[in-house]
């Protein structure tokens, strides 16, 4: 899974820019808390400011 969510942390923000989703970035939020290893918390700040 980590892995995998690394590879994705690639596209958050476009994802972020179609599904204009809060769920979506509360859901990084609590994975990157999850695997904090995977630093995505500057990823997920830029995917939020796509909406």
């Amino acid at each position: 899974m980590r892995t995998d969510l690394y590879w994705i942390s690639e596209v958050f923000e476009d994802i972020s820019a179609n599904l204009k989703s809060q769920k979506f970035i509360d859901c990084l939020r609590k994975l990157d808390k999850k695997f904090p290893e995977l630093e995505m918390a500057h990823d997920i700040d830029i995917a939020e400011s796509y909406f």
